[in-house]
């Protein structure tokens, strides 16, 4: 985790996508290289908004979670 303090290198990182501002949650698979992160979204077609659940885990035991609900729109 860049910046952080006593920070090791990052272990493993989760993703989960929400379609209904978090009423129900769905784990994306990722794909990574070289720290970056992809993940390919399957949007119902009714979907308006996507909110995402992330947590990063590192090798010394630190870890962060962020919600974002609504963090970003679908057309």
């Amino acid at each position: 985790m860049q910046g952080a303090s006593h920070a090791g290198a990052i272990r493993t990182v989760s993703v989960e996508v929400s379609y209904d501002d978090g009423a129900t949650w769905h784990r994306t698979a990722l794909r990574s290289s070289d720290n970056d992160w992809k993940a390919q979204l399957d949007a119902p077609s009714r979907a308006r908004y996507a909110s995402l659940h992330t947590t990063a885990r590192d090798t010394k035991g630190n870890s962060v979670s962020q919600t974002l609900i609504r963090a970003f729109g679908l057309k």
